[in-house]
């Protein structure tokens, strides 16, 4: 596959979801997103990059395997694997499975609250999607402000994780837009940054962020506690 080709499949759709997953037949691992190009596992484990696995989905009364090929390994997070070899009946089942999962997500039929976390720095993102996915939480990630403003044009997120300083649209862009918007007004924005002083707080105050974390000094349960009390706040819980 040239590199043409990988770029395509990283425009595919990613869908947060809850599976435990037969992988080689033998060990199940938890997958946290998938698309139609591949999914995302949980796992401790460590594993050679471009590794192939046998996986397995049920779904929808079937169980179809697929080859699949680790194309980036986080260690203590887990691994992106990208489907292989794919044929015409494979490519149909993962479409139609896809498209149900975005109708369920779309008229918020899935379990759990979504969360639209914003964040540029790649290991971050991952390790706070990952804490939030296992805290019961559906998770969509954008890579800076621009990404996330489009997303949020497919997804209506109960809670925005917003980081602060990105490169191509931060956050205080991102917040001006959001409260500009009748659509997108009353979501709730969580202000998630490396640096933060009570100059930056108030200014944020008067753009209307909902509350901020320090992101040094926040653990994962922090966190996670900071996002159920913005819902409880806002009537969403």
């Amino acid at each position: 596959m040239d590199t043409g080709e990988r770029q395509e499949k990283r425009k595919n759709k990613r869908f947060p979801i809850k599976w435990e997953l037969p992988v080689n037949v033998s060990k199940d691992f938890q997958c946290i997103d998938i698309s139609e190009g591949g999914l995302y596992f949980s796992t401790q484990n460590i594993f050679e990059e471009n590794s192939f696995f046998d996986i397995e989905i049920p779904f929808a009364n079937r169980r179809v395997t697929f080859k699949g090929q680790i194309r980036h390994f986080q260690p203590g997070i887990g691994i992106g694997i990208e489907f292989v070899d794919l044929n015409d009946s494979q490519k149909a089942f993962l479409k139609e499975m896809i498209g149900l999962i975005e109708y369920d997500m779309s008229t918020a039929k899935v379990a759990g609250k979504k969360i639209l976390l914003i964040e540029d720095h790649d290991m971050s993102r991952e390790k706070n999607r990952l804490n939030l996915h296992n805290a019961g939480f559906f998770v969509v990630e954008a890579k800076d402000g621009s990404e996330g403003i489009k997303l949020l044009s497919e997804y209506a997120p109960d809670v925005i994780i917003l980081d602060l300083y990105m490169e191509d649209m931060d956050g205080f862009t991102v917040l001006k837009i959001l409260r500009a918007t009748p659509k997108w007004k009353a979501i709730p924005v969580l202000i998630f940054s490396s640096s933060i002083n009570q100059t930056t707080i108030d200014r944020l105050i008067a753009i209307g962020a909902d509350d901020f974390l320090l992101k040094t000094q926040t653990s994962p349960e922090k966190l996670i506690e900071t996002v159920k009390s913005l819902l409880q706040r806002k009537g969403k819980s």
